[in-house]
């Protein structure tokens, strides 16, 4: 339903993942320029400017900037095309930008994927204040819709300092663990093939405590008392808490107060402390739109 919105009302550009979602049927009726790989994406933003251009660079979520192969997009790189496809534009331009694996390695309690989303997004925003700098009519809001799972470090000192180099020197998402373990025939999943995969992934060697809770958690098993992080994924990140020294309270949404800072012109309008929702006011008056509550 999403995709044919987007299509229908007249989206001018929209670059990353979901390429399932965008039918034939979606399109229908629609001059849109739709680009289903990197290669194909720069031909189609020439005529940007006379169509709305697609590019649907995966079926579903694009891949985890940890798992990524070095030659394709990162955000950052998304990022700076959609601003020099749309920076010229006469009547200004409106771009929304996310990272949703930040929100999805969080509920998977996958600490090093979500280390390696958030330093990517902070490499895009540097790329954005810098966009902004040298503007005088670009507002920049960013923010986030809500926490998710609690993530905190959990060890400090010299352990600290060790698990922190661990984290950094992680090199695989719990994604790709996983769909390593289902390529092994049905009775080779088993938990010390798991520990062997989460090795590899992460450097982190388990002992015979966490295997055995890795063995009781394939069985379906209940692992953790708190039902919220009863799935595997949460079981792996609990234990990896041990040796990456990030913990998560559980692996749903949370009620955290979460950040909000802006620059450029409407800036002020962003309050100190509110309801997020009021960021749609702030926009809103600062693009020149009528007062939504009129």
């Amino acid at each position: 339903r999403i995709a044919r919105q987007m299509v229908q009302r007249g989206v001018d550009l929209a670059v990353g993942g979901g390429a399932r979602d965008f039918t034939d049927q979606a399109f229908a009726g629609s001059d849109a320029r739709v680009a289903r790989s990197w290669d194909e994406l720069a031909p189609a933003l020439a005529e940007v400017r006379d169509h709305p251009t697609f590019g649907l660079l995966a079926p579903g979520a694009l891949p985890y900037a940890i798992d990524r192969d070095a030659r394709a997009p990162g955000l950052r790189d998304l990022a700076r095309l959609a601003l020099d496809a749309l920076a010229g534009a006469p009547g200004g331009f409106c771009l929304f930008i996310e990272n949703e694996g930040v929100d999805e390695s969080a509920h998977a309690n996958d600490a090093a994927a979500l280390a390696r989303e958030m330093i990517e997004a902070e490499e895009t925003l540097e790329l954005l204040l810098g966009f902004v700098a040298e503007r005088d009519d670009t507002l920049l809001i960013a923010t986030t819709d809500h926490a998710c799972a609690n993530p905190g470090f959990s060890a400090a000192g010299d352990a600290g300092d060790e698990a922190l180099a661990r984290l950094a020197s992680a090199s695989r998402s719990f994604d790709w663990i996983r769909d390593e373990l289902g390529r092994l025939d049905e009775g080779e999943r088993t938990a010390e093939a798991l520990a062997d995969l989460i090795d590899q992934a992460t450097g982190a060697r388990l002992d015979g405590f966490e295997v055995g809770a890795l063995a009781r958690a394939l069985r379906g098993e209940r692992v953790a008392p708190y039902r919220g992080r009863d799935r595997l994924t949460s079981v792996m990140g609990s234990i990896l808490a041990n040796h990456l020294g990030v913990a998560f309270t559980g692996r749903a949404h949370a009620a955290d107060p979460v950040l909000v800072t802006a620059t450029g012109p409407g800036a002020d309008l962003v309050r100190a402390a509110g309801h997020h929702t009021d960021l749609h006011d702030a926009m809103t008056r600062a693009l020149g739109l009528p007062d939504p509550g009129m």
